[in-house]
């Protein structure tokens, strides 16, 4: 028990000996996921009269063709993975610091069954909450998505269960956390974390569902010392929601 303590103890001293700070998490979430995106969509529009090229990519985009889609979430990464490279650079960081560290992967077994048998439950409550507060909350409501089709396709694989994970838990788990953690303890930089991370998906119950997925991947970090677990598990789960969002 001591030498669990300990080691948590160190887990968290790391983890909040980051040499970045909130601000730079706060740069690190609105660059690559707000701003980018919105500069690149009015830039593509001020051009597209006289572009016929660019017309088409933007018609693309409003039909979600898997194409058009995919280029977005390969701008998304690109911007995400530069901007935090800036800083890791700048504070003469590693990619260990950013939480890329080899971990005990039968604990990281353990953990990750514990965290498939709590999910649900947590979700289900946290939806309870939420309806309680707000009774037009729709628990129910179906998960839109960038990549809708009738059959499994790889541009959806790519685009929805491998590529976003990486980012996210490097973005969410490996940066924000900590940085948040930093100056105010690992409970409050899990939750500021897993607020913003909740507001990124942008529909009211997966936020909720995202909020409460981001709380229980900041433990497994405390816990396994690395986001690598994290990537799993949450790939884990964007598979299969990405399985239930195929029409049948």
């Amino acid at each position: 028990m001591a030498a669990a303590a300990a080691s948590g103890n160190s887990v968290v001293q790391r983890l909040r000996s980051v040499p970045w700070r909130g601000r730079d998490a706060l740069v690190v979430f609105l660059l690559p996921w707000v701003v980018l995106p919105i500069v690149l969509v009015l830039g593509l529009q001020l051009v597209a009269p006289n572009l016929p090229g660019v017309q088409g990519y933007l018609h693309a985009l409003s039909q979600n063709q898997p194409q058009a889609s995919f280029s977005l979430v390969v701008v998304d990464a690109a911007g995400s993975f530069l901007t935090i490279g800036y800083y890791l650079r700048k504070y003469g960081a590693s990619l260990r610091d950013l939480g890329l560290r080899r971990f005990n992967l039968w604990r990281a077994l353990l953990y990750l069954i514990v965290i498939l048998l709590a999910f649900g439950f947590l979700v289900e409550g946290a939806y309870l909450v939420v309806q309680a507060l707000d009774p037009s909350f729709n628990a129910t409501q179906a998960q839109t998505t960038e990549f809708p089709g009738t059959q499994f396709s790889l541009l959806g694989l790519l685009g929805l269960v491998v590529i976003p994970p990486l980012i996210e838990e490097s973005v969410f788990r490996g940066f924000m956390f900590p940085a948040f953690s930093k100056r105010h303890g690992v409970v409050v930089g899990a939750i500021a974390t897993s607020v913003l991370f909740g507001f990124a998906h942008l529909q009211g119950n997966i936020s909720v569902y995202t909020f409460v997925l981001s709380l229980l991947l900041c433990g497994l970090y405390l816990r396994t010392n690395s986001i690598i677990p994290g990537m799993a598990v949450h790939m884990l789960n964007n598979y299969v929601a990405y399985m239930g969002t195929l029409h049948k």
